[in-house]
């Protein structure tokens, strides 16, 4: 984590004058099977993109929640656009921390590769998931300090249907994915999400989402897990 932070620090001062910034602040609203009842975060994001290069880092905090940290994630972003045999790619290396509770937290890192092609959007990737007792759980509870647990090569997937191309001043669609910004997910608890954006000028555009989970898809029987509306703008600097 340390090292993802300095790699941060380091662009920032780096960053040349003909960078493109943006920033994005959003809400989601829902309730899931573990939330004793209706939750709220806020998150925000900034990042800058130099020629096809970009780095984004995020942060969410619960608002209402049974999660007593005012920090609930955290995560940073280095992608690169590229061309191979006529198809444009995109390839994205990430670090997420994610803290349950103040007794268990996750961190998670990993690559995620994408391409367009029409109205449809694949991304597909791995990540490394460690989970593991806080030090202030290891304190209070007396545990061994070798508590982590990890999980390696998980699937990560999103498929996505825009009606629009990107030209537009508007779109919608649907995806089928396994993760979000601050959550990945089994590959078998896919979410469903309906999503839109309509861009109001040039550097401003909201956006909204209706998101879905699922436990057990690919079982006989799919259970309801939870959901979320998501509520946001973007702000693209010139």
């Amino acid at each position: 984590m340390r090292f993802f932070t300095y790699i941060f620090c380091l662009s920032l001062i780096s960053i040349p004058l003909n960078a493109q910034f943006k920033a994005s602040v959003y809400t989601d609203m829902g309730e899931s099977n573990v939330s004793e009842g209706f939750n709220m975060k806020a998150s925000a994001i900034v990042g800058y993109k130099k020629d096809k290069f970009e780095l984004t880092t995020a942060f969410q905090t619960d608002v209402v929640s049974n999660n007593t940290n005012i920090l609930s994630g955290w995560n940073i972003k280095l992608s690169n656009d590229f061309e191979l045999k006529s198809y444009n790619f995109n390839a994205q290396l990430f670090y997420l921390w994610a803290p349950y509770s103040d007794l268990v937290r996750e961190t998670n890192f990993g690559i995620l590769l994408s391409t367009k092609k029409g109205h449809y959007n694949l991304k597909i990737g791995t990540n490394f998931r460690t989970l593991g007792y806080t030090q202030k759980a290891i304190s209070d509870f007396g545990l061994s300090s070798n508590t982590d647990v990890h999980d390696k090569f998980n699937l990560m997937y999103a498929l996505s249907y825009d009606i629009n191309n990107l030209k537009l001043p508007w779109n919608a669609g649907i995806t089928a994915t396994n993760f979000d910004q601050f959550k990945i997910n089994q590959e078998t608890n896919p979410y469903l999400n309906l999503h839109g954006y309509y861009d109001v000028n040039k550097p401003i555009r909201l956006f909204g989402e209706a998101w879905y989970e699922t436990a057990g898809a690919f079982n006989l029987h799919v259970n309801y897990f939870g959901f979320f509306a998501r509520t946001g703008i973007i702000y693209r600097f010139k």
